[in-house]
């Protein structure tokens, strides 16, 4: 009967610690490109996993609402795609932009990113959402 004990407390332990790594946050967000500023809020994840294939880079995903064809061109925004799984889609490409910075809060602490990758999702991800952006954190 103390196996079973020690068991359930382990299992509720590593539940306690998943969910703990997993944690989210709202917060204002500035991007940077030349002389132009975005500001929205965004969510730090820490279980977004999307990279630039072969490189471990993060990207972080906005509404593509943010980046009107205009400022888009005006930005002058290096861009591709790359592909991506999520539960919904298991093979899909999402366009991804390069921009000079970043700037967001976690715990208190101003972060500021340099040459970021922002991939640009369908603005129907966002419906109904507070936020705009998801944020990877580590």
């Amino acid at each position: 009967q103390s196996h079973c004990i020690l068991y359930l407390f382990h299992c509720l332990l590593r539940l306690f610690q998943k969910n703990r790594r997993v944690q989210t946050i709202l917060c204002a967000v500035t991007i940077r490109q030349k002389d132009k500023e975005i500001h929205c809020v965004g969510l730090l994840d820490t279980g977004n996993l999307l990279t630039l294939p072969g490189t471990g880079i993060p990207v972080h995903i906005v509404s593509k609402g943010l980046f009107e064809e205009q400022k888009k061109e005006e930005m002058e925004l290096p861009a591709m795609e790359i592909p991506y799984s999520s539960l919904g889609e298991q093979e899909g490409k999402i366009q991804v932009v390069m921009v000079n910075s970043m700037e967001f809060e976690v715990d208190k602490e101003k972060r500021v990113l340099h040459n970021v990758w922002l991939g640009l999702a369908e603005e129907r991800l966002f419906e109904r959402k507070s936020y705009q952006m998801i944020v990877a954190v580590k």
